[in-house]
């Protein structure tokens, strides 16, 4: 840090007084603290000048690399990011280390801070590391390896709807499901976990997505092989419970008359016209918890020097839309 110069006769207590704010936060400013706000900044520097004291010049701009993937949700979440940081302190630009991984590594050694709203895996957080040691990572939504991660409570979600489906008497799920997501994979585990404690003897089918497949071919795979229809199919990416509604239900009306469907997400993040999407009964959280957390550890970079993980969750919630029937009142009635 360069020393401070100028007039060092400044009473520094008459100054703080005449702002009406602490001797600390004056001296924040002069060294140029980053938490001090550009509004508070700017009056303390313009009273310094005023008395002859000379500031330091401004400091260089927090470097900050966005890391995206073809995933307009995570994308959608970044870009609200990026203009929620102050232009004055942070310069950020973007990546894709899926389509250009040697330019991304060439960006991540050139820049203080990395975010991955793209679903890295272990190995892409070690090559970030090995080309900048001192880098800083934070990863959106999904559980990695990075410094800092900030996700909805999965656990909690997979737990809630294990829950929501005991309480109304099913006993024989699937799950729509691909193996290679982490985030879909972490709500299954939950769910299954919790499911095994509550009725051990509850089946659980696994409707077995792969890349590039329909979702209705991938289900009609499973229904043909299984014979029978689950009382209920459980979807942990919400998307994928309206296209199925859309592509089979709503053609073939009568038979799926009982099958229950149970979603994640709120209909508003997964479409821009969520007036427009069929209501389940669904986990939700709220992305705008998560974007704070975000801007919070952006802007308050944590200890790292034993590069202990730092992972934040925001709470989920069971939202009942009555997509699922009470299996109980079947039996009962």
């Amino acid at each position: 840090m360069e020393p401070r110069q100028g007039n060092l006769k400044v009473n520094f207590r008459e100054i703080a007084r005449e702002l009406e704010i602490s001797v600390m936060t004056l001296y924040r400013v002069v060294n140029q603290s980053p938490l001090v706000g550009s509004a508070t900044r700017a009056r303390v520097t313009e009273a310094l000048n005023r008395h002859g004291y000379f500031v330091h010049r401004k400091p260089r701009r927090t470097r900050v690399l966005f890391d995206f993937c073809d995933h307009p949700y995570l994308r959608r979440m970044g870009e609200e990011l990026i203009r929620k940081l102050p232009r004055n302190e942070f310069r950020c630009v973007s990546s894709e280390h899926r389509k250009a991984r040697e330019a991304f590594l060439n960006a991540a050694a050139d820049n203080d801070i990395v975010v991955f709203c793209s679903i890295p895996d272990d190995s892409v957080v070690a090559a970030v590391r090995s080309v900048n040691p001192d880098v800083y990572t934070i990863a959106v939504t999904t559980e990695s390896a990075a410094d800092v991660t900030v996700t909805p409570n999965n656990k909690q979600g997979g737990e809630l709807v294990a829950r929501h489906l005991h309480s109304l008497g099913h006993d024989h799920i699937a799950v729509f499901l691909s193996e290679t997501h982490p985030t879909r994979m972490e709500r299954y585990k939950s769910f299954c976990g919790e499911m095994a404690v509550l009725n051990p003897a509850c089946r659980i089918d696994v409707i077995a997505h792969s890349a590039g497949e329909g979702m209705a071919e991938a289900c009609e795979r499973y229904f043909a092989r299984s014979g029978t229809l689950p009382g209920v199919i459980f979807f942990p990416a919400g998307g994928f419970a309206q296209e199925f509604q859309e592509q089979l239900v709503e053609k073939e009306p009568e038979r799926f008359r009982q099958l229950g469907i149970m979603s994640y997400d709120r209909p508003e993040d997964l479409s821009e016209h969520p007036e427009e999407l069929h209501r389940f009964d669904r986990i939700e959280f709220v992305p705008r918890e998560i974007l704070d957390w975000a801007e919070y550890y952006i802007t308050n970079r944590p200890m790292m020097k034993k590069r202990s993980p730092i992972h934040t969750c925001v709470n989920s919630y069971l939202v009942r839309e009555g997509s699922v029937p009470n299996k109980k009142e079947f039996q009962n009635g």
